[in-house]
């Protein structure tokens, strides 16, 4: 499953949640998680996509790797046009 169609599918399962909470009567002057308006098979299903994507620091260091390799490949081509 791609990460594209792992949010997808998170975004599925909000969207059920969120149709449920839309239909039941309750307080307007209270806010209410998506997450509390799922069964818990699709509570357990959305855990389980999350952990499926990667955290913000794999993606930080995954950032920080292809910076490296577009500097390196900048200075590179710098070198190759000065003769350096």
């Amino acid at each position: 499953m791609t990460e594209q169609e792992i949010i997808a599918r998170m975004d599925e399962l909000g969207a059920i949640a969120e149709s449920r909470m839309n239909q039941a009567p309750h307080n307007p002057h209270l806010q209410y998680a998506g997450i509390l308006w799922m069964t818990q098979e699709e509570a357990s299903e959305m855990l389980e996509l999350r952990l499926k994507l990667p955290t913000a620091g794999q993606q930080r260091e995954e950032a920080k790797s292809r910076i490296a390799q577009k500097i390196a490949k900048t200075k590179a081509d710098k070198s190759l046009d000065t003769g350096t």
